[in-house]
């Protein structure tokens, strides 16, 4: 049997919780013979944040700034991403507004990366597309897998990963579950031409594993 690649892009998403870097860490286990590269999308959104001397660092501050009426830094002079979350949390309405304001710098840092990665990797995984979908939908032909994961789990999930009490975990999750970028992508992901729904109870069951395999490669 020879193996091909049938996808060279896909787009891992799912609840906060569900078990997405689970599933990452699954694909490039299954497939040892190709050369996989794993994107998280939360790492290039912080690395705009914490990087005084980036090209979009300045830029990135202002719009802080004039979304929330106050930006904090922290002693190294990195936007304080603590600080920032609690913004989220305190003004949820306002979280649409700063995800849209910054689409263009993470569009610009997004490309850059899919430009390196897809010539030196035969496969790109990419986790939190959720996150910056007006950005990137249409920078290429994404591929989706959507991981279903109960509700109760995720809570579980979040609740031991992050150390912290049920309340706040649930807090968490349903933040993720009420986002607007959440609903779209998921309603959008159907539609794709290549899309994958895999039970996230147990993410490395044997089933799963079938699936995945036959989604990304083929046999001749």
């Amino acid at each position: 049997m020879i193996l091909g690649i049938r996808l060279n892009i896909i787009g891992i998403i799912g609840r906060m919780g569900s078990g997405k870097s689970t599933v990452m860490n699954s694909i490039v286990k299954l497939l040892p013979e190709l050369s996989v590269k794993k994107l998280n999308v939360d790492h290039l959104l912080y690395s705009l944040f914490s990087n005084p001397s980036g090209e979009h660092f300045n830029s990135i501050c202002s719009i802080v700034q004039r979304v929330y009426n106050n930006v904090q830094y922290d002693f190294q002079g990195r936007i304080d991403y603590r600080w920032l979350e609690q913004m989220f949390y305190r003004f949820p309405e306002l979280q649409e507004i700063f995800r849209e304001t910054i689409s263009p710098y993470v569009r610009s840092d997004f490309s850059n990366w899919l430009k390196v990665y897809l010539k030196d990797y035969n496969l790109v995984l990419v986790e939190g597309i959720a996150l910056v979908h007006s950005a990137c939908l249409d920078l290429v032909q994404w591929n989706v897998i959507w991981i279903n994961t109960p509700l109760d789990l995720c809570y579980l999930r979040v609740q031991k990963r992050d150390r912290c009490g049920d309340k706040r975990a649930i807090e968490r999750v349903n933040r993720h579950i009420d986002g607007p970028s959440l609903r779209m992508i998921c309603e959008k992901a159907k539609s794709f031409k290549h899309y994958c729904e895999i039970d996230g109870r147990d993410v490395n069951s044997i089933s799963n594993a079938a699936l995945l395999r036959s989604f990304i490669c083929y046999e001749t």
